[in-house]
């Protein structure tokens, strides 16, 4: 992805040009602090063993393995695990794609449904394992959707060795979906930037410039909630971008992986 996000850089500088002596608005942190948590005690999701998936029980890493395996330590028990997407076409819709973790205490499953994605065009397909939660264990990252430009891609969580989709506490424009990559017109990235602290960034054209919205969560329970006054704005000459690590490294790509 890092060299992904260079060339769309650089397709930018040569699609517009970006020069003035106009000084522009402050840039935001590229790093900004996670906002303390107001509450003794963190609502926690618990994980769901079981779906309503009639064939989940049956579902194994076999022959019907679809795309790349990934091997680390996502259950938290300090041993690596063999991750691996599984199809069951004969599964009823919304039940024929199975995320397994197979660690020391056996194979677990999750469900993956995800409206538009289609095994026809390669998704979902494993992308890498990161710490983005800032708990024990890596996470699951994997693309999952195609735009015309841009790329989504969803998170999972193992820890427990119980595999479950990270969500956004709150709706977005993009469900629970990150998005990343983008064209000459515009740019998304979704990444780390601090433990259990994540960004997605947007740039569009706006005079001679791009404005840049970043908009900031923290990972609290299995949920991405965002941060007070989390969304910082900026608009800046193509130039500055690579102020910004997350254009480089995206999804997930400046996250720690062990």
């Amino acid at each position: 992805m890092r060299s992904v996000g260079i060339v769309l850089v650089g397709l930018l500088l040569a699609a517009t040009a970006c020069g003035g002596d106009e000084e522009p608005t402050p840039l935001p942190s590229a790093t900004p602090e996670p906002e303390p948590s107001t509450e003794a005690t963190p609502t926690i999701v618990e994980p769901e063993p079981e779906s309503d998936c009639p064939n989940q029980a049956d579902v194994t890493t076999g022959d019907d393995a679809f795309g790349r395996s990934l091997k680390g330590d996502v259950s938290g028990d300090g041993e690596p695990d063999v991750i691996t997407i599984v199809r069951d076409e004969s599964g009823p819709q919304g039940c024929q794609t199975f995320l397994i973790v197979e660690s020391a205490a056996g194979e677990r499953s999750t469900p993956i449904d995800q409206e538009g994605m289609s095994t026809d065009v390669g998704f979902p397909a494993l992308v890498s394992l990161a710490d983005i939660d800032g708990e024990p264990g890596l996470d699951v990252v994997m693309n999952m959707v195609a735009g015309a430009s841009t790329q989504f891609a969803g998170v999972f969580t193992a820890a427990g060795g119980v595999p479950q989709r990270l969500r956004f506490e709150q709706p977005t424009e993009f469900g629970d979906l990150f998005p990343t990559g983008g064209s000459v017109g515009h740019l998304e990235a979704s990444d780390c930037v601090g433990p259990g602290a994540v960004v997605i960034t947007q740039a569009v054209p706006q005079g001679d410039g791009y404005k840049i919205t970043r908009t900031a969560y923290v990972v609290v329970g299995g949920l991405l909630t965002a941060q007070e006054e989390g969304v910082k704005t900026a608009r800046l000459p193509i130039e500055r971008l690579d102020r910004f690590p997350e254009f480089q490294a995206s999804p997930f790509g400046s996250c720690p992986t062990g």
